[in-house]
């Protein structure tokens, strides 16, 4: 038996795991309970069930989740050892907890139904009465008349970022909204303008870029109002990347500059860090190089100042950049060096992997094509423990270039370059469609050698896949020239019947690309 204790203990389906996580985070985080969900206490290969009722055991309730689906097979040994709990110590209260999706009318274990039940069918998770009556029945006291207004407004502003910080943005929004009618109709000006920022940061993850600034500008507004410099400085910067989103550089700098001035008068050194580094990039934007560059120094300075080894690395490799941007290879190679070596002090894997391609990269465009391999096999190492991204496709890509270029290893590019497509066929990425066709361009001389060198099935097989991204784009007069390969191919093979039929597909495709080139 542990002597930990804890506040509850969370029951649940498995199905239900999403909408029960963001309640154990609300319920640790902003309730401050101490909470035992399994995900966060688990200990991989201890017995499973030797450590959920260690958990029960030790805990003074036990929350039970129903949604549509009803108990699981493991929940229901839990609300049994549970119940039995309750029998044999009265003060261990166990709290009924109907979902959103949860059936009209729930079927709860006899005893279980007898309890008072915590009730989230009507508004789903944004129910801050529900909230309330379940911290309540945690904490043994009863709801009163509900929440203060002041509590409420805190707990639907936390519950926004928690859904905003999970991708569910529109109804981090709708949380805002009503947690900014409630602060107008109080009169906090100073809870009004931090919510107007909050609103703004939503649409900012939205995209929406226009509103966004709406709503920075009306937060920013009353922040200088009432004299909240804190987020002032945070409005104007927030404020400031909108603008350097939408390239309207000159005003991007102009809010930066005005935040970093708040930011070093209250003395707030990692803010400052921060908003230097924005301040370079933007200047980058600009095309002033000098002004990046002083900017991107500063931030160096105060991150090597406070002892701040991330920020250190990520100031060293926005310079690293920066350099390579403007083609000063060797000076990017010097950045990314000591950036990679603090990347490895501090465990950062995703940098170590990047600052490795980097390197690799920049040594590729002065045709320094050992240490370049060198490096980029080094980064695919560490990018095979990473998690996918958009930047981890486009090294992949751009290695598969280099084989092309410097190795004329067609087979290794195409390796390269179909990993990264199926990193952004798995992100849903737009990019994917450009990246399967520059696959398709790589691979065309590739299937033409297998052809050449008799290896039919292989050049016939590539030459099949190629013809169907093609498809896919509607590229007529690509589609055209792989019909006739594949044609040719089968006429090579002695399969003349095949060779007859791709031979008259590509001659109905020519035509037809023909007409469509036809001025009108």
């Amino acid at each position: 038996m542990t002597d930990k204790t804890y506040d509850v203990f969370l029951s649940y389906n498995s199905e239900d795991h999403e909408a029960v996580e963001k309640i154990a985070i609300y319920l640790h985080d902003q309730a401050g309970l101490h909470v035992w969900f399994d995900i966060w206490e688990i200990i991989p290969g201890v017995f499973t069930m030797d450590q959920l009722e260690q958990g029960l055991s030790s805990s003074t309730t036990c929350a039970v989740f129903v949604g549509k689906t009803g108990e699981g097979p493991w929940q229901k040994r839990e609300v049994e050892t549970a119940l039995r709990q309750q029998i044999h110590h009265s003060e261990f209260r166990v709290i009924p907890v109907l979902l959103l999706d949860a059936p009209r009318v729930p079927e709860l274990p006899m005893f279980l139904a007898e309890n008072m039940w915590v009730d989230f069918r009507g508004k789903g998770l944004n129910d801050d009465v529900a909230l309330w009556r379940l911290e309540c029945g945690i904490r043994g006291m009863a709801p009163g008349r509900g929440r203060p207004i002041e509590n409420q407004i805190e707990n639907l502003v936390y519950l926004g970022k928690i859904y905003q910080t999970t991708g569910s943005v529109k109804e981090a929004i709708l949380l805002y909204e009503k947690a900014l009618e409630l602060a107008r109709n109080k009169g906090d000006r100073r809870i009004e303008g931090a919510i107007l920022g909050n609103l703004g940061d939503a649409y900012a993850k939205l995209e929406e870029l226009s509103r966004a600034i709406e709503y920075y500008e009306q937060g920013l507004n009353i922040a200088r109002n009432v004299g909240d410099k804190e987020n002032e400085a945070l409005w104007l910067n927030n404020l400031g990347n909108a603008y350097k989103k939408l390239e309207e550089t000159a005003q991007a700098i102009e809010c930066f500059t005005l935040s970093l001035a708040i930011v070093r008068e209250r003395g707030s050194k990692d803010f400052e860090r921060f908003i230097l580094a924005n301040l370079g990039y933007t200047y980058y934007l600009s095309g002033n190089i000098s002004q990046a560059l002083a900017a991107y120094n500063q931030a160096l300075d105060v991150a090597q100042e406070i002892g701040d080894k991330w920020g250190e690395q990520d100031i060293l490799g926005q310079i690293g950049l920066l350099y390579q941007e403007i083609k000063n290879f060797s000076q990017a190679i010097k950045y990314y060096t000591p950036a990679l070596n603090l990347a490895q002090k501090i465990s950062a894997k995703h940098s170590i992997a990047s600052l490795l391609f980097g390197i690799g990269y920049n040594y590729a465009l002065q045709q320094k094509n050992d240490q370049a391999l060198d490096h980029y096999q080094k980064a695919l190492h560490f990018y095979e423990d990473v998690d996918d991204t958009e930047d981890k496709a486009a090294a992949m890509m751009t290695m598969g270039h280099f084989f092309v270029v410097a190795q004329e290893d067609f087979e290794t590019a195409r390796t390269y370059m179909k990993n990264a497509v199926k990193i952004l066929q798995r992100l849903n990425s737009p990019r994917a469609k450009a990246y399967q066709e520059i696959l398709a361009k790589v691979s065309y001389p590739l299937g033409i050698r297998y052809v050449e060198q008799g290896r039919w099935y292989d050049g016939l097989k590539l030459l099949e896949e190629i013809l169907n991204i093609y498809r896919q784009n509607n590229d007529l007069q690509a589609r055209v020239d792989i019909l006739y390969q594949i044609a040719r191919t089968h006429q090579l093979m002695g399969n003349f019947d095949k060779a007859n039929l791709y031979y008259r597909d590509a001659q109905h495709l020519e035509i037809e690309a023909s007409d469509k080139n036809l001025p009108e």
